[in-house]
C-alpha cells in the first residue's frame, strides 16, 4: 500500500514540476506561481473557508 501511494504522490509532484515549469515560461511570468492542485487552500483561505478545505482534504 505504501508504495503505491509513494507512486500516486511522486507522479502529483512530476506533474506539478511540470505545471511549474510552464508557468515560468509564460511572458511575462505570473506575480505568483500556483499549481492547480494548491488553489484549492489557496482560494479557501482568501475566502475564509480555510478551515472547511483542511476537512475536507483529511477525509481523502
Amino acid at each position: 500500500m505504501y508504495a503505491r501511494a509513494a507512486a500516486v504522490s511522486t507522479s502529483a509532484l512530476d506533474d506539478d514540476g511540470r505545471e511549474v515549469m510552464d508557468l515560468y515560461q509564460q511572458v511575462p511570468t505570473p506575480r505568483e506561481v500556483l499549481v492547480k492542485n494548491v488553489l484549492l487552500l489557496r482560494n479557501a483561505e482568501r475566502e475564509g473557508r480555510f478551515d472547511e478545505a483542511v476537512k475536507a482534504i483529511g477525509t481523502l
